[in-house]
């Protein structure tokens, strides 16, 4: 027998053994190598899910809608948010007319017509129309509190409550009034105030008679009559007819002190007991503030430590104004004077600000302006902490520790501390808006609301961030960039 082909069928048949093992082999890393890159998505998953995780505690939320403001802490909610703006509204209720931009939407909103909840809490009988409101309820009876604020240490059931929280620490105050110069911390207290301005008390008690601007008011009075009090206390068995009365009860039980001094930082259980004791401190600067001997104006408010300087001031008043403006008649005491005055008719601005290149009508106006850059204050509060830019905003500011309120409004009897104010008041009731827009036709109450407005015509950015370049044209924008900056910390 030939041996030659039973050799080639051998090698043969080793050959494919050889190919199926590599085969084999192969199979083997490339699964291997699916593992590995499975393993490491999934690492990078839950990485990615875990960074996310830790904002809802932190209360960081850096994506930002340009259109209203509102602030997401995911990417896909930001996303989806901004499809609101963009959307057409196609899905109506049938029932009130309101339109959203998709079904899910509507199918929620018309739980408020039938009065559905299907989300039940397990520890008490109070039922929701959302997943996420029954989640935020039941930290109520859990005690659980995830959002902690780094500044003070103090926790949050909530990232809203943190967010609102953390206004205290930074002073912002992002809601303004309509119809005056007053601005809020939270919207719901911004929406309160302006129905004083209004009049507006639409929620009516059908027992005595009695009426209130909002529908919670209204609820916490009927209380009254039918002597309910649903909100007990955890620690004993006393109960009360307001949430705010039950926490302020609750922190004899715990102890807690959330109100701090910002001159001391001596804390406090209630707000009313830190106010006393800052009562203290105002009455210690009125003390050192006599001993002073500061010496006041009779024409115009202004004040002096100094008599020379008091004399020579009270001389402005006394001088014969005999350098008349020839455009509008307006007379001033020297020549200097009346030319930085008559830069308002000819729009000149010769001094110019090399940080954003912002130009100014005097010195005096650049030397304020460049207080934004610097963020020089040299004006103190003799009553408090606070410091300002300008001289005029803390004298302003002062009025609030005397309480003098001498200007009030025959219309409705608000009072005010500066006639300036009652006088731009008084135009809510009037209805006139002097500061007309030289680029469109609106009109403003207040001077500066139409420079606000104007530079939306002009792009111009007054405020500028130093470390990273970027410009506002707001100074709360820029206050809150500010706030996030990586190069301002």
């Amino acid at each position: 027998m030939d041996p030659e082909p039973s050799r080639r069928n051998n090698e043969e048949t080793k050959a494919k053994t050889d190919q199926m093992e590599a085969n084999e082999q192969r199979e083997e890393l490339n699964e291997e190598d699916e593992r590995r890159n499975f393993e490491t998505q999934r690492t990078k998953t839950r990485k990615v899910k875990l960074k996310k995780h830790r904002k809802t505690h932190a209360g960081e939320k850096p994506y930002t809608c340009t259109e209203c403001g509102k602030s997401f802490s995911r990417l896909n909610r930001y996303k989806r948010h901004q499809k609101t703006h963009e959307d057409k509204r196609d899905h109506e209720c049938l029932q009130c007319g309101k339109s959203f931009t998709t079904a899910g939407y509507v199918k929620i909103h018309q739980m408020i017509h039938t009065g559905e909840k299907p989300y039940k809490c397990s520890y008490c009988e109070k039922s929701f129309i959302h997943s996420g409101n029954l989640r935020r309820h039941k930290r109520i009876h859990t005690g659980e509190k995830p959002y902690h604020c780094t500044q003070c240490g103090h926790d949050f059931s909530s990232s809203t409550s943190l967010k609102q929280h953390m206004r205290i620490h930074t002073n912002e105050k992002p809601y303004a009034c309509l119809y005056c110069e007053e601005r809020f911390s939270r919207l719901g207290h911004c929406k309160r105030h302006q129905k004083t301005h209004t009049g507006e008390r639409d929620h009516v008690c059908l027992q005595c008679g009695k009426s209130f601007t909002q529908s919670g008011s209204l609820k916490i009075h009927q209380m009254t009559h039918t002597a309910e009090k649903p909100h007990k206390c955890s620690y004993c068995e006393k109960s009360f007819c307001r949430s705010i009365d039950l926490k302020n009860h609750e922190r004899i039980h715990t102890g807690e002190e959330p109100y701090c001094c910002p001159l001391c930082q001596k804390r406090f259980r209630w707000s009313k007991s830190l106010l006393d004791h800052l009562k203290k401190y105002q009455m210690e600067a009125n003390e050192q503030r006599e001993e002073l001997k500061i010496h006041t104006c009779t024409e115009c408010g202004k004040s002096f430590s100094q008599l020379d300087s008091y004399k020579r001031h009270q001389k402005t008043h006394k001088d014969k104004r005999d350098h008349k403006c020839l455009q509008c008649g307006k007379s001033l005491t020297t020549a200097s004077h009346l030319k930085r005055h008559q830069r308002i008719h000819t729009g000149e601005k010769p001094y110019h600000c090399t940080q954003c290149g912002h130009d100014f009508k005097s010195s005096p106006e650049l030397q304020i302006h460049m207080r934004i850059h610097t963020n020089e204050k040299p004006y103190a509060c003799p009553f408090c902490a606070m410091r300002f830019f300008r001289l005029d905003c803390c004298r302003q500011h002062q009025k609030t520790h005397s309480g003098k309120r001498d200007h009030v409004c025959l219309e409705c009897g608000k009072s005010f501390c500066q006639s300036g104010s009652l006088k731009r008041h008084q135009r809510i009731h009037t209805g006139e808006k002097p500061h007309k827009c030289s680029y469109c036709e609106k009109s403003f109450i207040q001077s500066s609301e139409l420079k606000r407005h104007e530079r939306i015509h002009t792009g111009e950015r007054l405020y500028y961030c130093p470390p990273c370049q970027k410009s506002f044209s707001r100074s709360d924008n820029l206050l809150k960039h500010m706030r996030k900056c990586k190069w301002s910390k």
